[in-house]
């Protein structure tokens, strides 16, 4: 992780401050597989990343003895990524009569009592891709004025999501013994439960969101404090 930050007084009145974090994580790099290929299993573990930039500036002015004005604008990014890797077979490949998807092979399978390869039928063992940015800003008011202190902004956001989800584009079969009583021997007669295969997808996503608000904290009596406000 790393966090950097500034402040800058302009004046008595006047001063603006910047803030930066970078955070990035991964799992499984190297993988086992990447170095030796002679056992398909090591393929199980998956290589996954994440990346996350959030940056926000903002200004601060005095406007008068009792009122404020603070400004922010808001940037963030975030970027995850789960990869499969590129030198893997595929039930096309092994010479099953069926279509492939141009995306990265793998053998979806599932032998009961056996092994199991890309989480069975392929549903959470494929490749993922999912990218967030949010772009916002927030303009707030603080007025002191008697025994009240008012407080009124607005503000609005951006937010846009891209999500890429390869799915079981490749088959995923599974063999549970229902045929013959034991898993492996459905698997070595080919006699499968189940096939599943689907299309690649993507989703991509954006939305505008505004808001207001309108408060009063009103000292009422030595004792007595009210809060009160619409949003």
């Amino acid at each position: 992780m790393a966090v950097g930050k500034m402040d800058y007084q302009f004046t008595a009145k006047h001063s603006v401050f910047g803030r930066y974090l970078f955070d990035r994580g991964a799992l499984n790099q190297p993988n086992r597989w990447d170095a030796d290929k002679s056992n398909i299993l090591f393929a199980n573990l998956l290589k996954q990343t994440a990346r996350e930039h959030a940056f926000t500036l903002g200004d601060t002015y005095l406007l008068g003895a009792n009122t404020v004005n603070a400004f922010r604008v808001a940037l963030n990014r975030g970027y995850s990524f789960r990869s499969r890797f590129p030198d893997l077979p595929s039930w096309p490949k092994l010479g099953s009569k069926m279509y492939g998807y141009p995306d990265p092979s793998y053998v979806g399978l599932a032998v009961t009592g056996g092994v199991t390869l890309q989480t069975g039928a392929g549903g959470g063992g494929e490749n993922f891709k999912q990218v967030v940015n949010t772009y916002g800003v927030n303009d707030d008011v603080s007025w002191v004025h008697g025994t009240h202190q008012l407080a009124f902004g607005t503000s609005l956001l951006r937010m846009m999501e891209v999500n890429y989800v390869q799915s079981i584009p490749q088959g995923g079969a599974s063999f549970n013994g229902s045929i013959l009583g034991l898993g492996y021997a459905d698997f070595l007669t080919g006699n499968a439960a189940t096939f599943l295969q689907n299309n690649p997808t993507t989703h991509n996503n954006s939305q505008w969101f505004f808001a207001m608000y309108a408060s009063d904290t009103w000292k009422a009596t030595r004792k007595v404090t009210m809060s009160y406000g619409v949003r």
